[in-house]
């Protein structure tokens, strides 16, 4: 049984599910509906798009193991996007933001992105036009590789010091990751073909969604004296409490790293059982 071979085989599906462990997290915080939601709204509204960029990447990867669907792929891609600008905007702005004008500019955002996925998409005919796919994928590149590192600059920008540091450093690595593998979709015929020549990559980005997911709600939650916009003061026992979320993370990811790996092996000989593979 070849393990490893198994492991890069079904990259998208460990995205997946490191993913979906994510947003379940994120869930069950929410439903206990932490003081912080009530005493400062604006913090509910930036939960909801943290939510929403973690449950946008598990139908991203998901999409991988249905029919190609090339729009649809790049139209979750950029609503990821847009969520980790209103993640930021709400969280950077605080209790001085605006809901009405930044939901209605983030769903301008979101429409001018979709209608240039849907015009210029460039078909399956023209699979092998780089130039064509390279268009196509044009705003939507730019727009991810702004939208992943201001996910770790909105930290930096609220908490400042060094663990907040380390954690934009993490999502930036993270986006070069990402840049990396749209210019191998963008020089290959379809989404799916240029996915399989970065399988890598692909595994740097589990890494990369375990140390995120494991360290931002912690940092979501840190508590602080008051949200204008940013933060003027951070007392140390929040320092404290930020360098302690970090190596909560670090000890999220190598625990359950493993066990994502197994769960995506055991998925895949139980679909091969059930005769689905």
């Amino acid at each position: 049984m070849d393990i490893p071979g198994l492991i890069v085989a079904h990259m998208p599906e460990l995205n997946a599910a490191v993913s979906l462990s994510a947003a379940s997290a994120g869930f069950v915080l929410y439903r206990y509906r932490p003081k912080l939601f009530d005493d400062h709204p604006f913090m509910r509204r930036a939960f909801w798009f943290l939510i929403g960029r973690w449950l946008c990447l598990v139908f991203i990867y998901s999409l991988l193991n249905f029919p190609p669907n090339d729009r649809l792929f790049l139209a979750f891609v950029d609503l990821q996007g847009v969520c980790d600008i209103g993640f930021a905007w709400f969280f950077v702005q605080g209790d001085e933001s605006s809901t009405k004008p930044t939901l209605w500019s983030l769903f301008g955002v979101t429409l001018f992105l979709w209608f240039w996925n849907y015009y210029f998409y460039p078909g399956t005919s023209t699979g092998h036009d780089f130039a064509a796919r390279a268009q196509w994928l044009a705003f939507s590149d730019a727009v991810s590789a702004f939208s992943t590192p201001l996910f770790g600059f909105a930290f930096l920008l609220r908490y400042r010091g060094v663990v907040s540091l380390l954690l934009f450093l993490i999502s930036l690595g993270y986006s070069v990751c990402q840049r990396l593998i749209t210019d191998a979709v963008a020089n290959s015929p379809s989404v799916g073909a240029g996915l399989q020549t970065v399988s890598l990559f692909l595994f740097l980005l589990v890494i990369g969604k375990l140390l995120l997911g494991g360290v931002s709600y912690s940092f979501f939650f840190a508590p602080v004296s008051h949200y204008s916009v940013a933060t003027t003061t951070v007392a140390p026992e929040v320092r404290a409490a930020l360098w302690l979320s970090l190596k909560k993370g670090m000890m999220w990811l190598l625990l359950t790293l493993p066990i994502h790996i197994l769960a995506t092996v055991i998925v895949h000989y139980l679909l091969k059982y059930l005769h689905l593979l």
